[in-house]
């Protein structure tokens, strides 16, 4: 499972395994994120808030994650990598 989009409250994930799809909504998840550039990972447990289902794109599912539980260090790090992945592509736009 590749992450699609990742903030500060939550992660988007695609999926192509079947057992994902069949994952009931309002689901609690614990996950282990590895963030490029890191080497570290950030565990946590997030609800699944949603399942989209692209027809163009046969067999993959994106799945709404929002987190619930994060641990403090766990959050320091997710924020530190969105502010300078952020703060990147600001100052260097391609």
């Amino acid at each position: 499972t590749v992450s699609s989009d990742i903030s500060n409250t939550g992660v988007l994930l695609k999926a192509k395994d079947q057992i994902l799809r069949d994952l009931p909504v309002g689901c609690d998840l614990r996950l282990e994120i590895a963030l490029p550039k890191l080497s570290e990972r950030i565990r946590c447990i997030g609800t699944l808030r949603h399942i989209i289902e692209r027809k163009e794109v046969k067999g993959i599912v994106y799945l709404g994650i929002e987190f619930s539980e994060i641990l403090a260090e766990d959050r320091k790090k997710l924020e530190h990598f969105l502010y300078t992945t952020t703060t990147t592509k600001i100052k260097n736009p391609k």
